[in-house]
């Protein structure tokens, strides 16, 4: 070691040690709270000490070096920054096999001024060229970058980070570009990195439409190559007049667009799962389709599958004018040529016949219309089937508008269901106890009426499948009760009547099963007009079969006299001039009783109000 440097050290070492300089001569303290060993971290001392003056570092000589004839000057000792921190004085690098490292430096003195060093790198990259830029951390902790274009602006290119280490996802373009690197450590520590430039093949397809690859329709499967920042693959073909065609790629973390000649954007793909598109046009047509990474995918490369499929030509009609003829019950070939393709069938209906339109393969993404000669729209659903009833005889068209899975090949087929099978309220079709009817719900508005004979005193149970909904028109003489899903219990309330039930299906198209079977009797009546006579005093039982169900008597008694009745469920009296009578109900152990006004037939009723209850009952009266 130098003299000169065991002097220095001697110094800073007594400075430190005792906080005088000593011989070393007198610093004055230091001011704005800066410690004097930050701001002489990077200062060295041809002689003497180094210390604060002003908030500033000086080197100060004892009398002592100064009676001896040392210069105290100061002295930088910090190595020089070996890449520039701006573009402007930015390291070029190129390509090559070799691993460079680099330095991320820091000072006291940046410390203090808040400081961090940044080594800035341009690159510049040739047409069609593509390179890779690899950063590692090496005594730096960890590492942070930041990518700009030739003007200085930042770009947020896709780095793939692991522990310590940043690989972009590689730079390149169509025409010749420049990029910069901005390198720093986080929070502002030193420490030494790696970086390595590497050349790497050259883009397989052209960046813009008018650079695109050239491709023959139809195609083999081809190399689709996203495999650098902001790249773009671009393809272009030609199409006959009506020729239908289908770009797809295998990579879902694809996004597409498709431009016509004239480079006006008609279709694009830019979700996860649609990676294809396709058109048909009535004229001879040059078509562009251009690829990229979507906003779904990870990694630094889509390295994908592509082809271009030949769909044929239009063979239906687009619109009602030329509508192919479809034959009644024979099924008809269709393909969509494009994801714009529409296909219109014409054919006969009959007035009063129902009409199903069904699709094979079936797909709730179609979408189907009926219209009217006049163009009005009759039905029109998502999905492969649609049934309609014709209001007069001529002809119907149908649409086929929308299918999310065009290419492929499906059937259409109209059969003629003839007319509805039951009529409605006005119409309702006969059927007997026991006997099981069929029917077929066509449509939402239809409804199919049955009409049963039942007898007065008979318990019945109705059972509909599979998804009936049973309304009624004259349901005020039958009590009903669902039990379970299509399954209804009834009984009469009075005389014997013929009950109509309407149905319908919230799941149509569907058919059905309609069957009522008698499965008891009422043991007694449940008015006035069907009241079981009884004589005094009563002692009786019975069975309420329904839930709701009502037993009613009538009982001759006399004028101003009390009488108990005891009874398990709820006792109704009412006197022979119309006027109920206060029944009084003291406790859970003691009888009901009631005083009459008016001598004469009475009338009493027997119920429950617990809902869903069938029980047996007793009554008395005394």
């Amino acid at each position: 070691m130098s003299p000169r440097r065991t002097n220095v050290l001697s110094c800073l070492f007594a400075w430190v040690s005792v906080g005088l300089l000593g011989s070393c001569g007198e610093v004055q303290e230091p001011i704005d709270n800066l410690d004097p060993t930050i701001l002489c971290a990077d200062v060295g001392c041809s002689a003497g000490q180094c210390g604060v003056k002003n908030g500033a570092a000086v080197c100060r000589c004892s009398e002592l070096e100064e009676s001896s004839g040392f210069t105290c000057e100061q002295v930088d000792i910090r190595s020089p920054d070996e890449h520039g921190d701006t573009p402007a004085t930015a390291t070029v690098l190129v390509p090559s096999d070799e691993v460079h490292e680099g330095v991320i430096q820091t000072s006291g003195r940046m410390i203090a001024k808040g400081e961090a060093d940044v080594d800035v790198f341009a690159i510049s990259t040739r047409a069609g060229q593509r390179i890779r830029l690899t950063l590692l951390a090496r005594t730096v902790s960890s590492l942070a970058t930041e990518l700009l274009d030739a003007s200085g602006n930042p770009l947020y290119p896709d780095a793939r980070l692991t522990y310590r280490s940043l690989e972009f996802r590689d730079l390149g373009s169509q025409e010749a570009a420049t990029w910069f690197v901005k390198v720093r450590a986080e929070e502002r520590n030193a420490g030494a990195y790696t970086y390595h430039l590497e050349a790497l093949d050259r883009d397989l397809h052209g960046d813009t439409p008018t650079t695109a690859s050239l491709i023959e329709l139809p195609s083999a499967p081809f190399p689709g190559l996203v495999d650098f920042f902001r790249d773009r693959d671009f393809f272009t073909f030609h199409t006959a007049p009506g020729q239908g065609f289908r770009f797809s790629c295998e990579s879902p973390a694809l996004a597409m667009v498709l431009m016509d000649g004239a480079g006006v954007e008609v279709e694009q793909q830019a979700y996860w799962g649609e990676h294809s598109v396709g058109r048909v046009n009535a004229a001879a047509s040059t078509w562009v389709v251009g690829i990229w990474r979507n906003n779904y995918g990870s990694g630094s490369t889509v390295d994908t599958q592509c082809q271009l499929d030949d769909l044929g030509l239009d063979e239906h009609a687009n619109v009602p004018a030329g509508a192919t003829p479809l034959e009644i019950g024979v099924p008809m070939s269709v393909r969509f040529q494009g994801s714009n393709d529409v296909d219109v069938f014409a054919f006969s209906a009959t007035a009063g016949h129902i009409y199903d339109l069904g699709l094979t393969p079936s797909s709730h993404w179609r979408r189907i219309r009926f219209t009217d000669v006049d163009g009005n729209i009759l039905r029109e659903t998502f999905g492969s089937r649609l049934l309609h009833q014709a209001a007069s005889t001529g002809t119907y068209y149908v649409q086929v508008l929308e299918d999310r899975a065009w290419g492929g090949d499906f059937q259409v087929r109209v059969d003629d269901l003839g007319l509805d099978d039951h009529g409605g309220r006005s119409e309702p079709t006969l059927v007997a106890v026991g006997e099981t009817a069929t029917g077929f719900l066509h449509g939402e508005e239809d409804r199919d009426a049955m009409a049963v004979p039942i007898e007065a005193d008979g318990i019945y149970r109705l059972t509909c499948r599979p998804d009936c909904i049973v309304l009624g028109s004259g349901f005020d003489p039958v009590l009903m009760q669902p039990v379970s899903a299509g399954v209804w219990e009834f009984q009469s309330e009075r005389g014997i009547v013929v009950p109509i039930f309407v149905l319908y299906s919230k799941a149509i198209p569907t058919t059905f099963t309609f069957l009522v079977e008698r499965i008891g009797t009422d043991d007694y009546g449940d008015d006035d007009a069907h009241a079981t006579p009884l004589t005094f005093p009563v002692s009786t039982s019975g069975v309420f079969e329904l839930p709701g169900d009502y037993d009613v008597f009538s009982v001759e008694l006399e004028a101003g006299r009390t009488y108990f009745s005891e009874s398990n469920m709820v006792v109704s009296v009412v006197g022979p001039n119309g006027v109920g009578i206060n029944v009084i109900y003291e406790g859970a152990t003691k009888p009901r009783y009631f005083t009459t006004a008016v001598a004469g037939r009475h009338r009493v009723t027997l119920f429950t109000y617990e809902p869903g209850r069938t029980a047996s009952w007793q009554w008395s009266l005394r």
